[in-house]
């Protein structure tokens, strides 16, 4: 192969001095020429660039020296073939040629849907489940701190029937099990209206509007049930945990689970403004349909009141779509309608 010359500005790695150079390109070696300059250099001890669109090549010498040559496809397609990178040819092959751009750009957007439609709920789940019990617990009451500044104020429910409730919830509670130290509250609240919410740590939030919405109190029963469900799931850390991908992967780089504890404040936001994924929505349900048949309770009380919230969302009660925390679609209430009750 008879050498090829190229006009080069070199480096000497030292100090940010440029010298203009002549570069030989050699069947079995590279000669480097200028002012003050003759090297002779083997090609096992260059470092080739990969060579990026149309900017500079770059040939890197085993001494930190560095020598850049301003038509890079030409001193690519000029170094004998043996000793060509072949990955980073290929590389510039694909980033020169349309059809190429447009498969990568399709195969990023393949891989970009498949980590979020996939990659994240899993990391997710296991970022919630590695969150200590006593972080947790702190979340819970960050969270309802925020929601009662925001949504809440004081239940207007008479004592009595608070106290009623408490004592069914407990019992239901009680006899179900479970890994956390419930926390059953009422609120009011008009923006919301009708609705309950599972908080981190175990903290269960019943608003005046469900409890007067609900015609027998074992429909009550089942929307705890299905809340306890997003509580021992972890439903509501895994979700806000997905829709934040950024501290995701910071939490699978580093390992420091204490950074998801800067999610707390938007977590209110997100429980009001945001619908729970339908497989959130599918393990609550499966839980409450197994907590109440444990009970000697029908999961349709559950459907019940479901279907009921349903037809007053509709009939323009005061619990828009974009708020409802639960999407009581009729699919989930026909699903609990086909559940076959065995009572104890």
């Amino acid at each position: 192969m008879a050498f090829k010359t190229f006009a080069a500005v070199y480096y000497d790695g030292l100090t940010s001095e440029r010298r203009s150079v002549e570069v030989q390109i050699n069947d079995s070696y590279l000669q480097i020429s200028g002012s003050g300059i003759s090297r002779i250099e083997s090609y096992k001890d260059l470092r080739i660039e990969p060579l990026v669109g149309h900017l500079r090549g770059q040939i890197r010498l085993a001494d930190g020296a560095m020598c850049e040559i301003e038509d890079g496809k030409t001193l690519m397609a000029s170094i004998p073939t043996q000793h060509q990178p072949q990955a980073l040819s290929f590389i510039h092959k694909i980033e020169t040629k349309l059809h190429y751009v447009v498969i990568s750009l399709l195969l990023a957007i393949i891989i970009i849907w498949g980590l979020v439609e996939f990659g994240l709920p899993v990391m997710a789940r296991s970022i919630a489940q590695a969150i200590p019990v006593s972080m947790e617990k702190s979340m819970g009451e960050q969270v309802l701190n925020g929601m009662d500044r925001v949504f809440f104020t004081p239940s207007q429910l008479p004592a009595a029937r608070v106290k009623q409730l408490r004592k069914e919830f407990t019992n239901f509670i009680r006899n179900n099990g479970g890994s956390y130290h419930y926390r059953i509250l009422f609120r009011k609240s008009k923006k919301i209206g009708a609705n309950a919410f599972a908080l981190p740590s175990g903290i269960i939030v019943f608003t005046d509007g469900m409890v007067t919405l609900a015609k027998d109190d074992r429909e009550l029963l089942a929307v705890l049930a299905h809340e306890m469900g997003h509580v021992e799931q972890r439903h509501t850390l895994r979700h806000v945990l997905q829709d934040s991908i950024a501290v995701v992967l910071l939490v699978m780089v580093t390992g420091d689970v204490h950074s998801a504890s800067s999610l707390v404040a938007s977590i209110p936001t997100l429980l009001v403004q945001a619908k729970f994924s339908r497989q959130f929505e599918d393990e609550a349900d499966a839980y409450a349909a197994q907590a109440l048949q444990k009970q000697g309770l029908s999961p349709h009380w559950l459907g019940s009141i479901l279907a009921r919230l349903e037809k007053n969302r509709k009939g323009g009660y005061s619990v828009p779509n974009f708020l409802a925390s639960h999407p009581t679609t009729p699919e989930r209430i026909q699903h609990l309608k086909n559940l076959k009750y065995r009572p104890d």
